[in-house]
């Protein structure tokens, strides 16, 4: 229990800001990290008797599991080059060979969690901002054609007024949870050995080494972390029961409470058929959060099928690996710096989950390992996280795979991915001491 403290202390820590003026700044909190299960050391005091739980010794290379692994062969994308690609200052630029094309964008926006909305097309000029937050995107240069969509943080007005409504300086710490699809906290370690490598040397993280489930799948997971409750203990909001809730109607979610204090928010994720909370469940009724991402993994995802299947798209989970010429993992790693970047100077709450190479593939999520080091690495010498407590872990271990077949791999599909780095600011609160 002890190690799922850090979560919910967020919550906590979030939901009464958001009533309470009284709550420290960033520079007074003092925070603890529990390391051991026994009893534990609330916030107010109180102490709480848990039964001690030992996680079995495991070998990461193991002989029963060894065999499962392997590096994967290359993700082949469009063998014609992007012809558009949104540099450093988030601008619009043609590349060389393409810098006498014409292009034009349209918006994608959500009406429902399973419909989009698209807009009339307008002229986009180079050398310019994205006009849109999801852009779908075409070009003509002479007979040739190109067409994409993208997606870009542009930072909202509104969010800046409410932000400087709660607040008359960034006093308070931002969150960013990177968070994975079915990866063990070994396979993590074997598959992006380069990022660990980062978060525990670099950044000091945190492994939470005993993190374990607490229920079986996406959604069992993140509802605990961001509502406080499980499943059974909240509204019904599965789809198949016609008196079935939407989530923002019913659940108290985290990212609200987060908003009410001021704070930017935004939610993505780059599977759209099997979204965590719309594969099973109802999904929203309303935008969830200022930024959110659903529309354009719909988007994407229907592009990727034949024109008659795409005209009937139902949502059915397609792999979305690569963005025309580019893998897919190098926009969401830059969507990511994008919301860091854009509210530097306002408290943001985000959340991004990735599953595309990870879900269905034990495998494959290794191929985004020295782009996801070298981002941690970028976007830390560039200050982004000097007031910001990043979250990268996993939902759960493989589910899918024939590792799971094994004792060791029962263990692990338990055991998932959790680290967490506390930002310099924190640290010099006294963190740890007694």
């Amino acid at each position: 229990l002890g190690i799922l403290t850090i979560p919910f202390a967020l919550y906590y820590w979030s939901w009464h800001s958001a009533i309470d003026d009284s709550i420290p700044s960033i520079s007074s909190i003092r925070v603890k990290v529990v390391g051991k299960a026994g009893d534990v050391k609330r916030m107010n005091d109180q102490k709480l008797n848990i039964e001690k739980c030992t996680v079995p010794k495991l070998d990461i290379n193991g002989p029963d599991v060894v065999k499962f692994f392997h590096d994967p062969e290359p993700v082949i994308c469009a063998k014609e080059k992007n012809w558009m690609y949104i540099d450093e200052e988030n601008t619009v630029r043609l590349i060389e060979e393409r810098k006498s094309a014409r292009c034009e964008s349209q918006s994608i926006s959500m009406h429902t969690d399973d419909m989009e909305v698209y807009g009339e097309w307008i002229e986009l000029k180079i050398g310019s901002e994205l006009p849109f937050e999801i852009s779908n995107v075409r070009c003509w240069d002479g007979w040739s054609k190109w067409e994409q969509s993208f997606a870009s943080v542009k930072v909202k007005d509104t969010v800046k007024q409410r932000s400087n409504a709660k607040l008359s300086t960034k006093t308070k710490p931002s969150v960013l949870i990177l968070s994975f699809d079915s990866l063990s906290q070994m396979t993590f370690r074997r598959k992006l050995p380069k990022t660990v490598n980062f978060l525990e040397k670099q950044m000091e993280a945190v492994v939470l080494n005993g993190y374990n489930i607490v229920g079986d799948g996406t959604p069992q997971a993140f509802i605990p972390i961001l509502t406080g409750k499980t499943e059974e203990e909240l509204p019904l909001t599965r789809r198949r029961y016609d008196n079935a809730s939407f989530l923002d109607d019913v659940y108290p979610l985290v990212w609200n409470n987060f908003s009410d204090a001021g704070y930017a928010t935004m939610f993505g994720e780059d599977c759209g058929g099997v979204g965590m909370f719309t594969y099973r469940l109802k999904g929203f009724r309303k935008q969830p959060t200022d930024h959110y991402l659903r529309p354009h993994a719909r988007h994407m995802e229907r592009a990727s099928v034949p024109w008659i299947k795409s005209f009937f798209y139902d949502g059915t989970h397609e792999i979305i690996r690569c963005v025309g010429s580019d893998s897919q993992h190098t926009h969401w790693l830059r969507y990511a710096r994008e919301f860091l970047e854009g509210y530097k100077s306002f408290p943001s709450f985000g959340l991004l989950h990735h599953g595309v190479y990870s879900h269905d593939d034990i495998n494959m999520v290794s191929i985004m390992d020295d782009d996801f080091a070298e981002w941690l690495k970028k976007a830390n010498d560039d200050g982004l996280f000097d007031d910001t407590i990043l979250i990268v872990m996993a939902d759960h271990g493989h589910r899918f795979a024939d590792l799971r077949n094994t004792h060791q791999g029962q263990i692990e599909e338990r055991l998932p991915f959790f680290s967490v780095t506390l930002p310099k600011s924190l640290r010099k609160t006294g963190l740890g001491k007694k």
